[in-house]
């Protein structure tokens, strides 16, 4: 997204899949195309959850290119955290900052989440190339037995404003997954899958939230 962030061992390095998920989110957001230009729409002041956020990649980019968002972001680790926050403060972003397992709590309930959680089937982690394996935080990576186990807990978890949206990184091979938790949460919820930029299935967008 032409941002640069610092990245440390308690952080997963920014792939460019995660650009996709910004900009679905934008998009869902409140950026719009005007003239052939995406402008903020300033009269839509969202409120934004990022889970998992890492680096803060997702959540800091949301609030530069969308300024009139509330951007809320959580992650379990303390350490990242901090390098989220730092990142935030170097790109004059506006992120507020909570250490928490999944959601943290918030009122209203949010108009979009956006997560980006490990999912990474725990047995895959060894066969990894090196410089992920050995390099990026395992807590970043391991998704469970099928990569899916931190996904299913948010779909039940997950608090999310009437008409609003999920929006989630995925394995390859998950867009299955992904509509299996969806109808378990509920049968109203409908979910779209989004290619990354190799034309694998990268991002869910699941509406229907009541």
């Amino acid at each position: 997204m032409g941002l640069e962030f610092k990245v440390d061992r308690p952080v997963l390095s920014p792939r460019p899949s995660t650009e996709v998920l910004v900009e679905k989110a934008l998009a869902c957001a409140g950026l719009k195309t005007r003239a052939g230009i995406l402008r903020p729409d300033p009269r839509y002041d969202p409120l934004v959850v990022d889970v998992g956020t890492g680096c803060g990649a997702a959540a800091v980019a949301m609030a530069h290119f969308l300024p009139s968002a509330r951007v809320l972001a959580s992650d379990l680790s303390p350490q990242a955290v901090a390098v989220a926050r730092e990142n935030a403060k170097a790109l004059g972003a506006t992120v507020h900052f909570a250490v928490a397992d999944l959601q943290p709590a918030t009122m209203p309930s949010p108009d979009l989440l956006v997560a980006n959680l490990p999912y990474i089937p725990t047995g895959e982690i060894p066969r990894l190339q090196r410089e992920v394996r050995d390099f990026e935080p395992r807590l970043a990576l391991d998704g469970g037995p099928d990569g899916f186990a931190l996904y299913r807990r948010l779909f039940q978890v997950a608090r999310i404003s009437a008409g609003g949206a999920m929006l989630i990184e995925i394995g390859f091979d998950q867009a299955d997954l992904v509509r299996n938790a969806a109808s378990l949460r509920s049968q109203n919820l409908e979910v779209e899958i989004f290619p990354d930029l190799e034309g694998m299935d990268r991002v869910a967008l699941i509406t229907g939230w009541s």
